[in-house]
């Protein structure tokens, strides 16, 4: 009898909420965070700034002050995977190109150009690999071959596509201007041509390729030093001479990139630097180089080191330091969450093992096994956060990591086999943990993985003690990764392995498992279950469980059914069929962001309706990427963070949990609907109905709200645009009865 009186609660909810469609939906305020601890080149301005390029958008680093400027895709740069990065000392520009194509010019005080020619052109490999200055020409290069643009115009006029007998498109490493000449280094060798001639007909080019002299084909980099030709090819260096090359030092490792510093060559593979005598002047076995340039400091050199891992180290004497802005420590993200003090914890991509962020009054504090020995490894992929702050993390073979933060240090706990329940594969040692959950008695339930090894599927942590469950349809059956809790307490466990909806209630007991409920749900037990396999789980404030998979999504309408008789209700959502999930977030009113491989899909609190008009993605909105792999709502303010493999954004949406009375606050005032286009109405109370009168009490508009912020275009319902005068802002909750009263000036600006 109890849970058909709560199904029927379960179907009240549901009507009401299909009822109310009235929702209003925007994002504004968009931010990113990415990484800029990845360089790619660098390059110094005529202030001895340095500017430099990375997967994360530019950086530009003053040394006289110690100061950063970061350029990303919003209000900056069109794309953010930046390649290249070159000053023109004559323009005083400069030119950045991404992978894409994508040609960005700076000029001081001024928005960047984007100029997307390249990108347009439908070139297999449109990436911008050089760019050089030859009077009042830019020369770039790529996988397009050598182009020539006008900065003055922003227009490119001659395109070579191939150097002779070269293929076509060869992919164009480095260009250098000398003595007349355009050379280039390529994939199928060096060729060159005179200046001024018609550089884009393929037969006044000259090659040069291993039937002259080169060691192979493919050429990375080349360079003059007083006057001659030098030429990187393979782990060699060749010397051009009497129209070919000749080997003149070999290395230890295939050379990526060449510097000069006024005779001297410095020559670096991913993990060495040598100059031309064969001398190694600096070596990073674990952080891969990227290319090499230098910087003038005020009469000595610099040597500039583009790494993978540390931006970019610079290197003088013998002595280093590294130039990175704080940012995350990574662009692969797979998990984010928020504490109660609205800090985020962001767990990077199990697959990339950077370990895990804290982002806090616009700082970034950055953990890795390299910063803080204490977590022994970097590979960290899921976070969850306990109410008193303590901050769990889920690891891939090292145990679940419990951080606690003590004014400006962390304490770090790591339970594994040898402290814990905790059973991992082979030897047992090998422990991974899957999704942790914290329900409402503030008990931690973490997940155990395991392959076809006895051992618990899921751990209570008391914050004394664990406490270890068993799948009740198999001890060996541990192919689980996902956990939502609902308001039952019963914990619902998501395989990645395809064998079920996994279910446990411990009936608050943690000794006595006689009394517990266990169970799995499958496919075959109930067709709008879509798949066996899932990617996300969470209970949103009706106490639904909604189910994410590789199909799309699944509603479990009834969750408490598995405590009694009554047979569980699953719902299919029609919208997000054939869509990959990867993670579903609850806004404050209920909504669901549901994060896919095609964007973000924004669903009314039923999951009927589309509450943008089509899913958010990188062609209507900042994202770098369609595929979004975390998502989380912060209720107190409306933002909506978002992770994906190219970084972190950040919106402003109006999802924000109202207040427990009204405080109401209208803002442009006066408002002017054609040039503010909305009015920002705040401080509203639960189930607002707020109603715009005329001074006279004639009806303007209505609009119903569960936010406690909420817009007005300044239309009437007709969809006429007021006149000017005085207005009253009228709310009441239908929840409380509270009501509340507030003017607004309209001037109406033709």
């Amino acid at each position: 009898m109890k849970n058909k009186r709560l199904l029927s609660l379960f179907l009240l909810i549901f009507l009401i909420a299909s009822h109310r469609s009235d929702a209003q939906f925007r994002l504004t305020g968009w931010k990113t965070y990415t990484s800029m601890y990845e360089v790619n080149s660098a390059t110094v301005d005529a202030d001895g700034n340095i500017w430099a390029a990375s997967p994360g958008g530019v950086f530009k680093y003053s040394p006289q002050s110690e100061s950063y400027e970061l350029f990303r895709n919003v209000d900056a740069l069109f794309r953010l995977d930046i390649k290249t990065i070159r000053y023109d000392s004559e323009s005083n520009l400069i030119f950045a190109g991404s992978t894409d194509g994508t040609l960005e010019i700076y000029s001081p005080g001024k928005p960047w150009v984007h100029v997307l020619d390249i990108t347009n052109a439908g070139f297999t490999s449109p990436g911008v690999n050089d760019i050089i200055f030859i009077g009042p020409q830019v020369y770039i290069a790529g996988g397009f071959g050598l182009a020539v643009f006008n900065p003055q115009e922003n227009v490119f006029y001659e395109n070579v596509v191939r150097y002779g007998d070269f293929q076509k498109n060869a992919d164009t490493r480095r260009i250098l201007f000398h003595d007349g000449f355009i050379w280039v280094a390529t994939e199928s060798g060096v060729a060159k041509v005179k200046h001024r001639e018609s550089i884009a007909d393929r037969y006044l080019w000259s090659n040069y390729s291993s039937a002259n002299g080169l060691p192979e084909n493919s050429v990375a980099d080349i360079a003059v030093i007083n006057g001659d030709i030098y030429a990187a090819a393979g782990n060699k260096i060749c010397k051009f001479e009497n129209d070919s090359f000749r080997i003149v030092l070999e290395v230890e490792a295939d050379i990526i990139s060449l510097a000069v510093d006024g005779s001297q060559l410095y020559i670096s593979s991913a993990n060495q630097i040598w100059t031309l005598d064969g001398t190694n002047v600096f070596t990073s076995y674990s952080n891969s180089i990227n290319s090499i340039s230098i910087r003038d400091n005020n009469g000595s050199s610099q040597l500039l080191i583009c790494t993978e891992l540390s931006g970019i180290i610079v290197f003088e004497s013998g002595e280093t330091f590294a130039v990175v802005p704080n940012s995350p420590i990574t662009n692969g993200i797979s998990d984010i969450v928020i504490d109660t003090k609205g800090t985020l914890w962001i767990a990077s991509d199990n697959n990339v093992g950077r370990g895990f962020m804290k982002f806090e009054n616009d700082t970034w504090t950055n953990f890795t096994k390299g910063i803080f020995p204490e977590i022994r490894t970097n590979e960290y992929y899921q976070v969850a956060v306990h109410p008193d702050n303590k901050v769990f993390l889920s690891s891939w073979g090292a145990g679940l990591l419990m951080v606690e933060e003590s004014r400006d240090s962390f304490n770090f706990n790591i339970f594994n086999r040898a402290n814990s329940p905790f059973i991992g594969v082979g030897d047992g040692s090998f422990v991974v943990v899957g999704q942790s959950r914290i329900d409402r008695n503030k008990t931690t339930w973490i997940v155990n993985r395991g392959w076809s090894t006895l051992g618990p599927v899921i751990l209570a942590y008391s914050g004394d003690d664990f406490y270890p469950f068993y799948n009740c349809t198999g001890e060996i059956k541990r192919g689980y990764n996902k956990l939502a809790i609902d308001m039952f307490g019963t914990k619902w466990i998501g395989s990645d392995a395809g064998t079920g909806l996994l279910y446990i209630n411990e009936n608050r007991t943690f000794d006595n498992t006689l009394d517990d409920e266990c169970g799995v749900i499958r496919t075959s037990d109930n067709d709008k279950l879509i798949d066996d396999s899932h990617t996300a789980l969470e209970i949103d404030k009706f106490g639904m469980l909604w189910i994410g998979t590789n199909a799309g999504v699944s509603v479990l309408i009834n969750p408490s059914s598995v405590l009694g008789s009554a047979k569980p209700i699953f719902r299919d959502i029609r919208i997000m069929r054939g869509q990959k999930v990867n993670d579903i977030a609850v806004d404050a009113l209920n909504n669901k962001w549901i994060a896919t491989n095609s964007g973000i899909w924004v669903l009314n609190p039923d999951g009927t309706e589309l509450l943008a008009e089509q899913p958010i993605n990188s062609t209507n909105s900042p994202l770098p990427d369609d595929k979004i792999f975390a998502i989380e709502s912060d209720p107190e303010n409306g933002k909506i963070y978002i992770g994906t493999h190219k970084g972190i954004l950040q919106a402003a949406s109006l999802s924000i949990v109202p207040l427990d009375g009204y405080d109401i606050v209208c803002y442009p005032q006066p408002f002017s609907p054609i040039a503010d286009e909305e009015l920002t109405i705040e401080g509203l109370a639960p189930e607002t109905e707020l109603r715009i009168l005329t001074l006279n009490g004639e009806l303007v508009r209505m609009i119903r709200t569960s936010s406690r912020k909420t817009i007005w275009n300044g239309k009437k319902e007709n969809g006429e645009v007021v006149q000017s005068g005085v207005y009253l802002i009228v709310g009441t909750s239908e929840t409380t009865e509270a009501s509340a009263v507030a003017k607004i000036a309209v001037i109406r600006k033709n």
